[in-house]
């Protein structure tokens, strides 16, 4: 202000000297005014001093601006850390009531185990490791030698799904060696069985062999003379010359089977669908041994829907593999009932004879009811409609990688497994279940039962039930009822319960008995 006031002064000492003076004019050039010069001088000073105050202010706004947008900044980072930690702590909330599953085996990143985790997904489970508080082990391989330790001290809840010891069924030497049952071919281990096997092959000159490892990779027909009798680790089994042709391909019928129990066994069939794979290449005839792909089974296998004879009931009329053989083999005048009837006697034929071996691996683990075990049963029906058991496989193939078409029948099957062995429901009845295990009620409260030891029946009453055996029977009956599409193979309804049982079958046989004599639905 002072500077403008000095400026005018200045300016108006000037005006006054121009006035009084007049301008001097020179021939060539004109003289400019001395107060134009300082006139300019205090403009320019006075236009500095506005623009560095209008700077100082616009400073003093984007000061205060700023202030305000890291204030701003601050409250919305701890509005966010709150919403956060509230989110984290619903989610881990969440978390916490989920049931885990350990989900175990090689290569897990290459997906075939995808729809084991679709399933346990569906089924509110999350994945956890051998870390974590685990409910479930779902292991791809025999667990009990890499995983021994986890399995050695299991809780109550924990659940494994595989049996010590499965490993006597699934065994390809020790199935078809180790057990004598029409719907197993004749087989002799080598070397040690070699000598009856010449003998046997001489009385029968026309059969072929099918030389196998435990393995089964590489197998081929032959003839005796070209039959390896020294090799270690094998064995030969008859070769079915004559199998059943759909469209003159041979095929094999692969049903699912869950055990849930031993002493007392309890075996359960799928009866919602079977796996029908048929052979690349027509069944040739006269057969030729060197085209392998026309009898057995292998990866690049053909799949149902390109069957011209099963496509239209498979993909035109939507039904399920099972149905549309039955529909095929009932439109040409045979009876499909026979093979289904045959498959469940030979599943609960081989359960039985190798339940003792898998009692006695089990017995290091506890309680037996931690373990389930789920297997694909493999057959080959010949042409007489007669049922051959090829293999059990365990760890049946899950991935779809191939066909695709497959992978709703796999998730198909792990449900139905899963909900009969109680990891499908939230919750198990909480009512005691007494009533419900209840069985021959006219015996039990007559005076013949009054001493627990006078019959079979008479240790089925509930005065004579220990806590073992109330367990054991309350753990049948809630099976009875997840079982959904699979069917009970042992302890067959329509089956003796002979001395040649354990005790503890003997009972669960009589006691389904007891069962269906109450009610129908108990009977199958």
């Amino acid at each position: 202000m002072q500077a403008s006031l000095r400026c005018r002064k200045i300016n108006s000492l000037n005006n006054k000297k121009t006035i009084h003076n007049g301008p001097k004019q020179s021939s060539q050039t004109a003289v400019t005014p001395r107060w134009s010069i300082q006139s300019v001088n205090c403009i320019s000073i006075t236009v500095l001093v506005g623009v560095i105050a209008i700077l100082a202010g616009l400073l003093e706004i984007r000061r205060l601006c700023t202030r305000q947008q890291n204030l701003l900044s601050t409250l919305l980072v701890q509005r966010d850390a709150v919403v956060r930690s509230e989110r984290q702590s619903l989610s881990k909330a969440d978390c916490g009531s989920k049931p885990i599953v350990w989900v175990h085996g090689k290569r897990l990143e290459t997906g075939y185990l995808r729809h084991v985790f679709a399933v346990f997904d569906r089924l509110g489970y999350r994945l956890g490791n051998r870390t974590d508080e685990w409910s479930v082990l779902w292991s791809h391989d025999y667990p009990f030698t890499e995983l021994a330790s986890e399995l050695a001290h299991l809780q109550p809840h924990q659940r494994v799904n595989h049996f010590p010891g499965s490993g006597y069924i699934t065994n390809k030497g020790s199935l078809s060696t180790g057990l004598s049952s029409p719907h197993v071919p004749i087989a002799f281990k080598l070397p040690k069985a070699k000598r009856e096997f010449l003998e046997y092959a001489k009385g029968h000159p026309t059969k072929m062999w099918v030389q196998k490892s435990d393995h089964h990779r590489g197998i081929r027909v032959k003839r005796l003379s070209e039959v390896s009798i020294d090799q270690e680790g094998t064995f030969v089994q008859e070769f079915l010359a004559k199998p059943l042709l759909v469209d003159g391909k041979k095929f094999d019928v692969g049903v699912y089977v869950v055990l849930t129990s031993l002493n007392p066994l309890r075996v359960y069939s799928y009866d919602g669908e079977a796996l029908l794979r048929f052979c690349a290449h027509p069944y040739a005839e006269p057969f030729d041994a060197s085209d392998v792909d026309s009898y057995v089974v292998g990866d690049n296998y053909t799949p149902i829907w390109e069957m011209p004879s099963l496509r239209e009931y498979y993909v035109g009329s939507r039904l399920s593999m099972r149905e549309s053989l039955d529909l095929h083999l009932t439109r040409g005048g045979r009876d499909p009932g026979r093979i289904w009837t045959q498959i469940r006697d030979a599943i609960a034929a081989v359960c039985l004879d190798k339940e003792g071996d898998m009692v006695r691996m089990a017995s290091g683990y506890g309680p037996r009811n931690n373990f389930f075990e789920l297997v694909r049963f493999d057959f080959v029906v010949d042409e007489d409609l007669n049922v051959f058991l090829m293999e059990a496989n365990m760890s049946p193939n899950l991935s779809s990688a191939h066909f695709p078409q497959n992978g709703a029948l796999y998730e198909r099957v792990l449900l139905n497994a899963l909900s009969l062995v109680g990891l499908a429901t939230a919750a198990e009845a909480s009512d005691p279940l007494d009533r419900g295990i209840a069985v021959f009620p006219e015996k039990c409260t007559s005076e013949g039962c009054e001493m627990c030891t006078q019959s079979l029946e008479c240790a089925l009453c509930h005065h004579c039930l220990d806590v073992v055996q109330a367990r054991v029977l309350k753990e049948a009956f809630l099976e009875h009822f997840r079982k959904m599409e699979f069917a009970r193979v042992v302890p067959a309804h329509n089956h003796s319960v002979g001395p040649e049982l354990t005790r503890a079958n003997q009972l669960m046989g009589l006691w389904y008995q007891g069962k269906c004599q109450l009610a129908p639905h108990w009977c199958s």
